[in-house]
């Protein structure tokens, strides 16, 4: 008899399989080998992506190198033209000009440029998208391949002659097709070698301190236009004054002139007078500028100078009438006794001096009765109701040598009451007449270019007691 045994059937078969072979296999037991297998699967789609991305920026890359062939920064080209060598106040015109000699257009840039100290801008084209006193600054876009663009500009420089001015232009931009921007920058130098207007300065070698002297001035427009609204300015030129004249406006030592004519000159004669310490070598020096209507600056286009010496003369003149030099008191009919002391107390030889005495009330003096002591023939002393002395009476006032007194003593008579008659009663007041007298001497130096000078007394007041 046969046994047959029975086996339990096993919960854990569901976890065997067969491979391609047909035998069993636990899964469990391979789990290792999977995992490896789905690794490397994930590596090598990974890898195919780095491929991807390298291929696709090499294609950017080329792209790029493609489109920016034939450009680099150095065939971006600015520049600025014009004359170098200027007149001061002269008007020109600038141009700026940017040249793409490349493959590659520009996309947009920015230019901008920067005036000079001295700079007057007239007229600037195209207009610009700002403007200031010191520059100005364009937009720019598209400026195409193998193109160029110009962009000008009109003024005038002031300054001084051998002065160099520089303008200076910079060009930020960016390319077609590129996220960078370039620079490129330049400047152009320009030298004032002469101005549009000359000026000349005439002045005597030496001038006598305190005395007036003559200040010539010869202004000569070299341009093909107008000047106007013209200044004089005298420069750090201690005791120097200028006086002031009626053809010309003077105002704190600045003199104005309304216009010189293209072309053309003028004079200008004015007087002035050093009131410094003497014996001193000055330089005179003056600046001409035009001043801008609206801002009131003056811009300067020429210097001039010129060397003078202050010579200090210690000339004294000294009136005294009946021995009293303030307050004279006499009657009709009396004699006034004039002396008048004249001392070149200082180093300089004194020439040609003339001696005048002024008298009021004229009409009260007897002419008749004048005697001029050690002057035997007065022949025209008195002149018009004022006496005169120089050379041609006195030889000593030819020449007065340094350290010399000259003293002229003379007399006359007021008339009496009898030969007055009703001048008296139209002049008296409170029973007295006044008088005033006083005396003026004008001398030159040896030196020919030396102006002449003068000095005055205090008048003396002669008071007449009429009864």
């Amino acid at each position: 008899m046969s046994v047959v045994k029975r086996i339990k059937p096993n919960n854990n078969f569901n976890h065997l399989y067969k491979n391609s072979t047909g035998k069993f296999y636990n899964p469990q037991k391979t789990t290792k080998k999977q995992t490896t297998r789905l690794w490397a699967w994930v590596a090598l789609f990974s890898f195919l992506v780095l491929i991807l991305a390298a291929i696709v920026a090499g294609m950017v890359v080329f792209k790029d190198e493609n489109k920016s062939q034939g450009w680099s920064s150095e065939k971006i080209i600015l520049q600025i033209e014009s004359k170098d060598k200027i007149k001061a106040g002269e008007e020109l015109t600038y141009q700026v000009i940017i040249k793409n000699q490349g493959d590659v257009g520009l996309a947009e840039g920015e230019l901008s440029i920067s005036f000079p100290r001295g700079f007057k801008l007239t007229s600037i084209k195209p207009e610009p998208a700002s403007q200031l006193v010191s520059g100005a600054v364009w937009q720019i876009a598209n400026l195409k391949e193998k193109s160029s663009q110009e962009f000008e500009f009109t003024g005038q420089i002031f300054g001084n002659v051998g002065e160099t001015k520089d303008f200076m232009a910079a060009l930020n931009y960016q390319p077609v097709n590129f996220s960078s921007n370039f620079l490129e920058s330049t400047s152009f130098k320009v030298e004032i070698e002469s101005s549009i207007l000359d000026v000349s300065i005439k002045t005597p070698n030496e001038v006598v301190e305190g005395q007036v002297f003559p200040l010539n001035l010869k202004l000569t427009n070299n341009s093909d236009q107008d000047l106007e609204n013209l200044k004089i300015l005298f420069l750090d030129t201690e005791g120097l004054e200028i006086i002031q004249q009626d053809d010309y406006a003077v105002e704190h030592g600045v003199v104005s002139i309304d216009k010189i004519s293209k072309n053309s000159n003028q004079e200008i004669n004015l007087e002035a007078k050093f009131t410094q310490t003497a014996d001193t070598e000055v330089i005179l020096e003056i600046e001409t500028g035009i001043q801008d209507f609206n801002t009131q600056e003056i811009d300067i286009i020429t210097i001039t100078n010129a060397q003078l010496k202050i010579i200090q003369v210690a000339l004294d003149l000294n009136l005294i009438v009946n021995y009293k030099q303030d307050t004279v008191a006499t009657v009709l009919g009396e004699k006034l006794n004039y002396q008048l002391l004249i001392d070149n107390s200082g180093q300089q030889d004194l020439t040609d001096l003339i001696v005048k005495v002024d008298i009021s009330e004229i009409s009260l003096i007897d002419w008749e009765s004048l005697q001029v002591e050690s002057l035997e023939e007065i022949g025209d002393v008195e002149r018009d109701g004022q006496l005169v002395f120089n050379k041609f009476q006195f030889p000593e006032l030819e020449e007065l040598t340094a350290g010399d007194q000259f003293e002229i003593d003379f007399n006359l008579n007021l008339l009496k009451s009898d030969q007055i008659g009703e001048i008296v009663a139209s002049l008296q007041k409170d029973n007295q007449i006044k008088l005033t007298t006083q005396a003026t001497c004008t001398a030159s130096l040896k030196n020919e270019d030396v102006g002449g000078f003068e000095i005055t007394t205090q008048p003396v007041e002669i008071i007449v007691n009429v009864d």
